[in-house]
């Protein structure tokens, strides 16, 4: 599936769930669930109904119950469809989207992602950025709020993609939020002097790395 496709297959299910019926809303419910884990972007893990706090059980709920949640699920895919198709270029590039996440590549250490001005951005270079970026968000102490939850989130799938794993793409809102989080931290690693050999031209590959998440 490409990117042309994903916003094709968005815009159906935001029209499955419109039409939904009492026969068929909960089958709709769980095809949407499977298909787009919207709980894992936005940090809600389960859609609650009253005070009930186990995971939802669709065929137990009464049909009101099952309209809210399909009303939860439809603002939640119409946010997503907006940013795909107003702000993706300024978040991610689509070129790059196809890459990592609609691409069935088989990924290597050396494959070339990105080049620029005769500097490379290879597969093993994006997975450096990914762990150092979660590394100092865990050392730095910054407070982990959903800007930050998220951000991880995301730099997680990329791991999985880029180590050929299986993985939930995440949603455009989602890679505006980590593109955010990554420019904070090349900002902040930029001033200091970086000493250790392992970490060396780690600068540059934030660079080259946003470049390619970005610009493409």
């Amino acid at each position: 599936m490409n990117y042309n496709q994903y916003v094709t297959a968005l815009q159906n299910q935001i029209m499955k769930l419109q039409l939904v019926t009492p026969l068929n809303i909960v089958d709709v419910l769980i095809d949407t669930k499977n298909r787009f884990p919207v709980s894992q972007i936005f940090n809600a893990q389960v859609y609650r109904i009253g005070n009930n706090t186990s995971y939802v059980q669709f065929h137990n709920a009464s049909y009101d119950d099952l309209l809210g949640i399909r009303n939860q699920y439809i603002d939640v895919l119409q946010d997503e469809l907006q940013h795909i198709q107003r702000v993706v270029v300024l978040t991610w590039n689509v070129n790059s989207l196809d890459t990592l996440f609609f691409n069935p590549l088989q990924f290597s250490n050396n494959f070339v992602l990105h080049a620029k001005n005769g500097n490379e951005l290879k597969v093993a270079d994006l997975l450096k950025v990914v762990g150092y970026a979660k590394k100092f968000i865990e050392t730095s102490g910054v407070e982990v709020d959903e800007k930050i939850s998220i951000a991880l989130m995301v730099f997680d799938t990329l791991d999985l993609a880029l180590n050929n794993e299986k993985q939930d793409k995440p949603f455009n809102k989602a890679l505006h939020i980590a593109n955010d989080v990554l420019t904070e931290i090349a900002k902040k690693i930029k001033p200091q002097p970086i000493t250790n050999s392992q970490i060396s031209g780690t600068s540059l590959l934030f660079d080259l790395a946003i470049d390619f998440l970005v610009k493409g």
